[in-house]
């Protein structure tokens, strides 16, 4: 890599599409970040590679995309090797390879739980970016209720799951809740690590919640705080929006996908409830 004559970055140094265009970009990783960058610079560059982890990692939504897109827009598996004369080598699978010149390469490959400003002894310590022990993704059993951890879990609707998480730390440090023993505490999360290696979960992806992610949202806060549970017509507004951007992320890159959620408003909301005025806003009415 640090022969390599291109230019690498990663994605948290990207800003706009124009410093790239002409060039060819390889964008590594397809998750958010990886999938809104690869769009935006599609607009101006010559060509651009998006490299996935594995095909387990495209989504129907995301193949529709590199269809419409194919033009300039390509889908590689791993990448094996940056070269000292500027090419990128992928690995194709099956034991064959490919490999194509390159200007810059862009890494979307997540980021990692790190706190150096905190001293535990050793009671909490991230271990290939899983942070444990906590329960709950929470509280950690030695130290709580004085130390807690809001925000970690990903791939969630997070707003309003950190708020959850934040109410019920609330409630403990107030009295009005009372954690388990730090031994059933710790119990739970070694159950917890135990149940997600059965199901084949790498350690990296300990504190992903995934498509499960309302349910569970809902059922942590009825549990731990008594928060309300979201309401079915919204559940399904969210499990709708959330399809139908996916399936459509080259408009909403381009800021254009608010007809997105009309359509999946429409699908929960009677149509003739919905109005829409001449600005493309729209609002449900009575």
């Amino acid at each position: 890599m640090e022969t390599w004559r291109g230019r690498q970055m990663h994605s948290h140094s990207y800003r706009v599409p124009e410093p790239f265009r002409g060039e060819v970009v390889v964008v590594v990783g397809c998750g958010e970040s990886g999938k809104d960058i690869a769009m935006e610079i599609r607009g101006v560059a010559k060509e651009v590679y998006l490299v996935a982890e594995s095909m387990e990692a495209v989504t129907p939504g995301l193949s529709k995309v590199l269809a419409k897109h194919s033009a300039n827009l390509h889908l590689r598996l791993e990448v094996e090797r940056l070269c000292e004369d500027g090419r990128v080598a992928f690995k194709d699978g099956g034991g064959s390879s490919s490999s194509i010149a390159a200007d810059t390469v862009i890494y979307c490959t997540g980021y990692s739980y790190s706190f150096p400003f905190l001293e535990t002894g050793g009671a909490v310590a991230v271990d290939d970016n899983r942070v444990g022990p906590l329960f709950e993704h929470v509280f950690p059993p030695s130290l709580a209720p004085s130390l807690s951890f809001v925000g970690v879990p990903r791939k969630i609707f997070a707003p309003r799951f950190f708020e959850t998480q934040a109410r019920w730390v609330a409630q403990v440090l107030s009295g009005r809740r009372a954690l388990p023993a730090e031994e059933e505490m710790l119990r739970s999360v070694e159950e917890f690590y135990r149940a997600r290696e059965a199901a084949g979960v790498p350690r990296k992806y300990t504190h992903e919640i995934g498509r499960r992610d309302i349910t569970y949202m809902d059922d942590f806060g009825e549990k731990y705080c008594d928060f309300p549970r979201v309401e079915g017509w919204k559940h399904e507004l969210l499990v709708s929006s959330a399809g139908l951007c996916r399936s459509g992320i080259s408009l909403v890159c381009n800021g254009k996908a608010r007809h997105l959620v009309v359509a999946a408003t429409q699908t929960v909301v009677p149509a003739q409830l919905v109005s829409i005025n001449e600005h493309n806003d729209y609002k449900i009415t009575n």
